[in-house]
């Protein structure tokens, strides 16, 4: 029965449900094999086949849906239906909110949407949506804030005055507003001015009546905008501005924005987004910003070049803004600011382009911007087409020789580094090698170091056109002739093996040309979207869904879950440690984040690993995934700068000047490519703390929290000294008193919370300082506890690079940051064996963990099952063009065999002596956290896993 079972699959038993056969499906289902899936579930319940709905449940689900399990059905039910909603509900669906938020946008599952473009005014299911709404609510959802901001978003005021009436008759309608500053900007920027008064009106009438004493607004710390991901600026349906600068500034006043800088902004949203407006258009909005104090700056140059290259009338738009640029003569743009226009206007191909390019070009010119080496190396490959030199490479090439006289290696060496997988010919590859005639035309030199480029590429069909390309060049001297002709006679061999092949390739270029071209726009067209925000996929992207998925779950504010409660015990602490609360919390802040933000905002160096896309998410070339807690540093930094606004009244601002100590904590989820084992996962958690105070009022802020004691059972180890000149330096910003002083703050904060966490149930606690090295601290320090007889480090902290403070608005502070991991410290304190299990939905682990829990009780997770391992191992040679890297395959072991793979390790390397080629061999450990593993399905897994890895990387399966 079992084996003719088997062709009775998913789509066989979708189809007989559809077909009105349920009792087939009913009869196949309970043959003993598990067909349950939540799209067979959802097809069931819209075609009223609840019976074998019922059948389904039952055969998968032991004790009723969980929110994760009622989702993944929700997510199936696609179509908005009174009918489906409440089938759903009374076969033990649970009305999750995250339904419920999906709901009141009309949009995809689960959005907390900012802005959308839908237009629900008018929609002929207003009263259906209503209906849903009404049963989610009558079987336990709840209106809340982001259910409002959803509705906002779609601009329907009958939808967001029924959403009030339902919140308004809840029993917790006195605990909290739900009318957010998102509320009044989605209706602000839906044109929908009365809809923003409405919900302003009835925010004050609930503060008058539950908050009596405040005269204010009183929105909450946690419920800021991110203005900079927000595009705050004039419509096209209010080209002219009126509506916008009428408003606008009323809500800056009122608080929904930030008083700062929102106006400078909103000026460079508008540079980014007006490649479509008259320039008419834009020279007044530019001339309305001006008059309410925004500044044109180089980022708003950046925004319209990149946008709106090569668009008509973008040098009469650009002009406007360079008109009001102003360039401080000490601080003039260089080759590292300039570097983003020059290299986007160099890398544009269209021919109708080219003319408006070099306009703009010599316009940046004019105004004091340079152009470098790198940006012509940049885009010589893609600026010579058609065997035409573009206007821009001719001008920038012009420009370099004129500027710098540079050498023709540095370009040979990069040609070799960045093109060492690749096949070239000669006489195929025009572009390229008019490109670098044009440039050895024009002054470019080279000399025998080019040779041990090329020969360090390993590639000998670089070989053949390197020495093409340098033999263009005007070689330095006649020594390197007399190298190059030797060498070249050397390895004629390899020359003409090279020559052979490149030729088989050149007669298929054109039809490569053709495949190229439909990819490329194929992928201009596919988006990815990761909570609510959607991004373009382009050929950086290298997310994969089984980790997009993963960005839904929030762990850390699940109530009842470890990380939760770890997280709240920090928390708590700091409450404690100043009871002034210069501690704000953030654990909610949207994961995709710019490179500039991850990485340079933080000083990480251009070429730094953790750049890579081998150990980094990229959703594209402008956004990644965070790779760690600090990536919002700069954006809180630049909240809190010297001057902000505090609202005393809707009617008045009382303008006052902070230089008290201030700090925030954050929480997040992180993402980084990583190997497998019991102790990496692809998405984690971090909390960041921040502190900074007033430096002339250094030492009196320094004083003001009180530190909790430590015992004298417990023991702290020191290092000699809180600096050290070499290898732990004080920065040159800092006078040694100062330094000292916030790094003796930072240890007793952190020395605090540790004994916080752990000496309740270790009276007897070890800790250690050591010295560490990150780019965004010095003296820079690591803190470690004694764990199981070794010590392991918790956490990695030091004072601030003044650089970071100054260039966020903060350079009359000093102070400290931290950061560590939740898992880690929950791991230790809970003794929860493995990662995964963090994300299990398995009532025997959650239901183990309360917040309420005493961590003085000394508390340990109690596994409920240890399941055995299965392991199967897979090599294979790697082809010699492939950039291959370990992270890369387990990523692919994730994406197959999700966490059922415990760990992968690397067994065995090894170089054939005669064809060069690589071979590793990969051991998988399969085990699951929840059923025992039969060889079978494990030998299903592992098949796909080799199919995937031989799809996906090109390798050479072997055994």
């Amino acid at each position: 029965m079992a084996s003719t079972f088997n062709i009775f699959n998913e789509i066989t038993l979708i189809g007989l449900t559809k077909a009105g056969h349920a009792e087939f499906a009913t009869i196949l289902v309970s043959g003993g094999q598990n067909q349950y899936s939540t799209k067979l579930l959802a097809t069931a319940i819209q075609n009223n086949q609840l019976t074998f709905a019922k059948d389904l449940i039952a055969s998968r689900v032991e004790t009723g849906f969980n929110n994760e399990q009622s989702n993944e059905v929700w997510r199936e039910i696609k179509e908005f239906n009174v009918d489906y909603v409440t089938r759903a509900l009374n076969i033990g669906l649970i009305a999750t909110q995250e339904y419920l938020w999906s709901v009141t946008a009309n949009t995809r599952f689960g959005i907390h949407v900012v802005k959308t473009n839908y237009d629900l005014k008018t929609h002929p299911d207003l009263d259906v949506i209503k209906k849903i709404i009404q049963a989610l609510i009558d079987a336990g959802a709840r209106i809340d804030s982001h259910s409002l901001e959803n509705a906002t978003s779609t601009g329907s005021r009958q939808l967001v005055e029924y959403l009030l009436y339902l919140w308004k008759c809840t029993p917790n309608f006195g605990e909290a507003c739900i009318i957010t500053k998102i509320c009044m900007h989605n209706a602000f920027m839906n044109l929908e001015w009365n809809l923003a008064i409405f919900l302003l009106n009835e925010r004050i009438s609930w503060m008058s009546r539950f908050m009596p004493d405040f005269n204010g607004l009183a929105f909450k710390a946690s419920d800021q905008i991110d203005e900079t991901l927000l595009n705050i600026e004039p419509s096209m349906e209010d080209e002219s501005g009126e509506y916008f600068f009428a408003h606008f500034q009323e809500l800056i006043d009122l608080g929904v924005y930030d008083a700062t800088d929102s106006w400078s902004r909103s000026l460079n949203s508008l540079a980014y987004n007006s490649s479509d407006w008259k320039p008419s258009s834009v020279k007044y909005a530019i001339s309305e910003y001006i008059k309410r104090g925004a500044k044109v700056t180089i980022q708003c140059i950046e925004n319209a070049v990149y946008k709106s290259s090569g668009a008509r009338g973008i040098t009469d738009r650009l002009k406007y803004f360079l008109d009001e640029l102003e360039i401080d003569p000490l601080y003039p743009p260089t080759a590292e600011t300039g570097f983003y226009l020059m290299e986007s206007l160099i890398f544009v191909r269209h021919n109708e382009t080219h003319q408006s390019n070099l306009e703009l070009m010599n316009l940046l010119l004019d105004k004091g911007f340079v152009i470098c080496t790198e940006c012509v190396l940049r885009g010589l490959s893609e600026s010579c087409t058609a065997q035409e030199i573009s206007p821009c490479f001719r001008r920038a090439v012009e420009y370099v020789v004129e500027t710098e006289s540079p050498i023709y290696n540095r370009f040979i060496k990069e040609f070799s580094e960045r093109f060492a997988g690749h096949y070239f010919d000669v006489n195929s590859d025009n572009d390229l090698v008019l490109g670098f005639e044009f440039m050895a035309s024009n002054g470019f030199t080279c000399t025998s170091e080019a040779v041990k480029y090329l020969e360090d590429a390993g590639n000998p069909n670089i070989w053949v056109m390197g020495h093409r390309l340098i033999g263009l060049a005007r070689p330095a001297g006649t020594r390197y002739a007399r190298t190059l002709h030797i060498r070249i006679a050397l390895d004629s061999s390899q020359h003409q093996m090279s020559k052979s092949f490149a030729k088989s390739i050149s007669t298929e270029s054109a039809n490569l040309q053709s495949i190229q071209k439909t990819i490329r726009e194929s992928i201009e067209t596919v988006t990815t979207t990761v909570l609510g925000r959607k991004f373009a996929v382009d050929s950086v992207t290298n997310t994969s869904e089984s980790v997009l998925r993963l960005s839904e779950r929030g762990l850390h504010r699940q109530q009842d879950h470890p990380l939760n409660i770890v997280k709240q015990r920090i928390q708590e602490y700091f409450a404690r440690l100043n009871t002034t609360h210069v501690y704000t919390s953030h654990d909610a802040l949207h994961p995709a984040v710019t490179p500039a933000d991850n990485f340079d905002s933080l000083l990480i160096p251009k070429r730094h690993p953790s750049r890579a896309k081998t150990d980094t998410y990229y959703l594209n070339s402008e956004y990644v995934l965070r790779t760690h807690s600090s990536a919002h540093q700069a954006q809180l930094l630049r909240e809190h700068s010297t001057t902000k606004l505090l609202k005393s009244s809707v009617a008045n601002n009382v303008a006052k000047t902070h230089k008290d100590s201030f700090g925030f904590l954050v929480t997040a989820d992180v993402y980084r490519r990583d190997e497998v084992d019991v102790s990496h996962y692809p998405v984690f958690h971090q909390m960041e703390g921040v502190r900074l105070f007033y430096r002339k009022n250094l030492l009196s802020q320094i004083n003001m929290d009180a530190f909790p004691p430590i015992p004298k059972s417990a023991k702290v180890t020191d290092l000699p000294s809180l600096t050290n000149a070499k290898s732990n330096p004080i920065q040159d910003a800092h006078s040694a008193a100062d330094s000292e002083l916030v790094a003796l703050h930072l240890k007793r904060s952190l020395e605090g919370l540790v004994w916080h966490l752990f000496g309740t149930s270790d009276k007897n606690l070890q800790m250690r300082w050591i010295e560490g090295s990150f780019p965004f601290t010095s003296p820079s320090y690591e803190l470690e506890v004694m764990y199981n007889g070794k010590w392991l480090e918790l956490l990695g902290s030091g004072v601030m690079q003044q650089q970071i403070l100054t260039d966020n608005g903060c350079s009359d502070y000093i102070g400290w940051a931290f950061g560590l991991g939740l898992e880690r410290i929950a791991m230790v304190l809970f003794d929860i064996p493995d990662i995964r299990l963090f994300w299990s939905t398995d009532p025997r682990f959650l239901n183990q963990f309360s917040s309420s829990s005493d961590l003085a009780k000394n508390f340990k997770f109690q596994p409920y099952s240890k399941y055995p391992a299965c392991y199967k191992d897979v090599s294979f040679w790697i082809p010699q063009e492939a950039q291959w890297h370990d992270n890369d395959f387990f990523q692919l072991v994730r994406d197959v065999a999700g966490d059922l793979a415990e760990d992968v390790a690397l067994i065995d390397t090894f170089k054939h002596p005669k064809t060069g080629l690589t071979s590793k061999c990969f051991r998988i450990n399969y085990r699951s956290m929840d059923k025992n593993l039969v060889n079978e399905e494990v030998d299903l897994i592992q098949d796909n896993v080799r199919k995937e890895l031989a799809h996906r990387f090109k390798v050479e399966l072997r055994g």
